[in-house]
């Protein structure tokens, strides 16, 4: 089942997959899609309500279905935050997080 080549052989880019941090092109592809649509009904609901705020039907929906919602938003936070906090005392750590 070989194909001729030894081993340790140079094999160009086989096998390196995407970089690191690199976006799926599908995932990329989904997230405008919905991007788009979003504005699209943004623009209907403002025209058909009248109201200022562009978000009004979020909102709404975000009051209807409070815990769909926050399931969304936990989604965006970053997994990681990265810092140097230098703490000795749990007093030093209550006041950090205030």
């Amino acid at each position: 089942m070989s194909d001729g080549r030894k081993i340790g052989e140079n094999r160009g880019n086989a096998g390196k997959g995407r970089p690191k941090g690199a976006v799926n092109k599908t995932t990329a592809l989904m997230k405008e899609a919905i991007s788009a649509v979003y504005a699209d009904l943004q623009a209907k609901q403002q025209e058909e309500s009248g109201e200022d705020n562009p978000n009004a039907h979020f909102l709404q929906w975000a009051i209807d279905n409070a815990t769909e919602f926050y399931k969304l938003a936990a989604k965006l936070l970053p997994l990681q935050i990265n810092g140097d906090l230098n703490i000795s005392s749990h007093e030093q750590a209550l006041d950090a997080l205030r």
